[in-house]
């Protein structure tokens, strides 16, 4: 969880000062790891965990280039700072994708930062023009502001 909420603020968001937010995160962790719908991957040095990833499963009715209908979204990617450009995200992402294809997945998707597209390159990711650009519906609450 401690991860997640640095890599938020890495991006700029004051949401993990947020008490309200922080327990959200709690919550959705407590109620995801450990279930079929999530996987996750932390490496450590020293028994310090230094990167994370994680993959939600998502099932959708089965579609062309998709015969299993399974996505996987990859999610919280993050390597402490003094410890990037190591090769800790890209084993994670290796292991990840391993397990994706173990399991049925048929498509990958991720946003990524920018400083992180090479990483997602490397390994095939592509952008994503087939279908568009990504289009968004915010619901209920509206996203925090973001420092400029």
């Amino acid at each position: 969880m401690e991860m997640r909420l640095a890599l938020e603020a890495e991006g700029g968001s004051p949401a993990p000062n947020d008490p309200n937010f922080r327990r959200s995160v709690r919550s959705w962790f407590d109620e995801h790891v450990g279930t079929r719908s999530f996987r996750a991957w932390i490496a450590e040095e020293d028994g310090r965990p230094v990167g994370v990833g994680g993959l939600v499963l998502i099932s959708r009715p089965p579609y062309t280039g998709n015969p299993t209908g399974l996505e996987g979204l990859v999610t919280s990617m993050y390597t402490v700072p003094d410890r990037r450009r190591r090769g800790i995200g890209g084993q994670i992402l290796d292991t990840m994708l391993e397990a994706a294809r173990h399991v049925g997945v048929g498509r990958l998707i991720l946003y990524s930062s920018g400083g992180a597209q090479a990483l997602y390159r490397r390994s095939g990711f592509t952008d994503d023009v087939e279908r568009g650009l990504p289009m968004q519906l915010w619901l209920a609450a509206a996203p925090p502001e973001r420092s400029r």
